[in-house]
């Protein structure tokens, strides 16, 4: 038997706490099921962050893959859009040991289809059966993790810039001053790599990892080193990515944080004017700014919603064709050359923007890139509960929903959903009027707390 509870699928993977969810045994299991289901035709590559716990689990991981008859390459610490463009390139099978933005305590791992795809709602309730199964059994005598030596010794990183340079497009980023926060991740050597491959002047934060401080007090979410460098440094923009470098957020030259609604409201009017936006579509989560949804009505664009979560946003695309679509989150998705968030990739776009404006005689002003609508005021909340389960189709918070809707007035919104990766509930109230949003979301955080004791 297992030592910790499983953890499960959630939104994006399997994800838990080290320790306490989360153990070499289940990545084992895991490397067990995942083969048996999606099978052994194709390779592998296997790639993590920086945690501490990541060699573990990969190895564990590995292990059950190669027990199971798999040929894997381990890539070592590379971004997560790196490996999966090199599962595109040798079309292989995908896998991430990484819990993103999460704290170091946390691992997951991300299971990905050939070529880099998400899996399948289908397909992942395979795996998660095919666990069940090989539960049932006493597989502690066949758990037989080793050493696993297969990185291919700094491969992985060169292909990934090697893809960064040819698909991306861009040509020359002389001239821009930049900030970069790698969040002490997976990004923490590729991004400044790339930014003066490509000419940039180039500052980087949090590029030191000792496996326990990812994401902490840096990163895609937490912005206030960035900022205070971009001002300090007087430089023309910063980038701030995630843990595993699949997201990235925005510092204009002001100091005004960008998210993920803002850039893709920036590729979405590029996209357009170039003739390149097929199907004048958008995809974007419940959680987008109401302010991105009427930016992209004024302009013929039209915004179709998904649910929170990138493979949602990533199917919607598929059904409508789309090539643009993403998170408020920072999580973008730029079909037409990736099929995957790339926060590494999307940094890059934007400053090709950024630089283009400037050699067409413009200001080289980030802040002017970005202002291209003006947002709601929308308070978010992260509520921790004991039962974020009973959040869902709750009577109690429908009406609630429906009140604060009333009372908010116009275009207001309110979503409580819970979290996919952790056990909370976040609350999203959005309106004209900041106050009383702000009032909103406080009698809200109380009754979620109620209602998922």
């Amino acid at each position: 038997m297992l030592r910790h509870p499983r953890p499960h699928f959630g939104t994006d993977g399997v994800r838990g706490t080290v320790g306490v969810n989360l153990s070499p045994e289940f990545a084992y299991v895991l490397g067990l099921a995942v083969p048996a289901v999606l099978g052994i035709e194709h390779d592998y590559v296997v790639g993590r962050d920086t945690r501490k716990s990541g060699k573990e689990l990969s190895n564990a991981f590995i292990s059950g893959l190669i027990s199971q008859g798999a040929t894997v390459q381990d890539l070592g610490v590379l971004p997560t859009p790196g490996i999966a463009s090199i599962a595109r390139d040798t079309n292989s099978f995908c896998c991430v040991i990484t819990a993103s933005h999460n704290p170091a305590e946390d691992n997951g791992i991300k299971v990905f289809d050939k070529g880099g795809l998400k899996t399948s709602e289908e397909l992942e309730s395979k795996i998660e059966d095919k666990i069940s199964e090989l539960l049932e059994e006493d597989f502690d005598e066949r758990y037989e993790p080793v050493d696993v030596n297969l990185e291919f010794d700094g491969m992985g990183s060169a292909l990934y810039v090697s893809n960064l340079h040819r698909k991306s497009g861009v040509e020359s980023l002389s001239g821009l001053n930049v900030v970069l926060d790698c969040a002490n991740g997976a990004a923490y050597g590729i991004a400044p790599t790339v930014f003066k491959m490509f000419g940039a002047e180039t500052i980087s934060i949090n590029t030191e990892s000792d496996g326990i401080n990812i994401n902490n007090k840096c990163g895609a979410t937490h912005l206030d080193q960035l900022v205070n460098t971009v001002l300090e440094s007087n430089a023309d923009i910063g980038f701030a990515f995630d843990g595993d470098a699949d997201r990235v957020m925005v510092a204009d030259n002001k100091g005004n944080v960008r998210d993920g609604d803002n850039i893709l409201a920036l590729f979405a009017l590029e996209l357009k004017e170039d003739g390149e936006l097929v199907k004048d579509t958008v995809v974007a989560t419940s959680m987008s700014n109401g302010g991105l949804k009427q930016l992209l009505q004024q302009n013929s664009i039209n915004f179709v919603e998904t649910q929170v979560g990138d493979k949602y946003v990533f199917a919607a695309m598929e059904e409508t064709g789309a090539v643009l679509g993403g998170e408020q989150s920072g999580h973008v998705i730029r079909k037409d050359i990736a099929p995957w968030g790339d926060g590494i990739l999307n940094a890059l776009l934007v400053s090709e923007i950024l630089v283009s404006k400037k050699r067409s005689g413009q200001t080289l002003d980030s802040r002017n890139l970005f202002d291209l609508f003006t947002p709601m005021a929308q308070v978010q909340e992260k509520v921790s509960v004991s039962n974020k389960s009973k959040a869902v189709d709750n009577s109690t918070l429908k009406d609630a929903i429906n009140e604060h809707i009333q009372i908010l007035g116009d275009n207001s919104r309110v979503i409580i959903r819970p979290s996919g990766t952790e056990e909370v509930v976040r609350i999203t109230v959005e309106a004209q009027d900041k106050a009383a949003a702000h009032a909103s979301a406080e009698q809200l955080v109380d009754i979620v707390k109620e209602v998922c004791e």
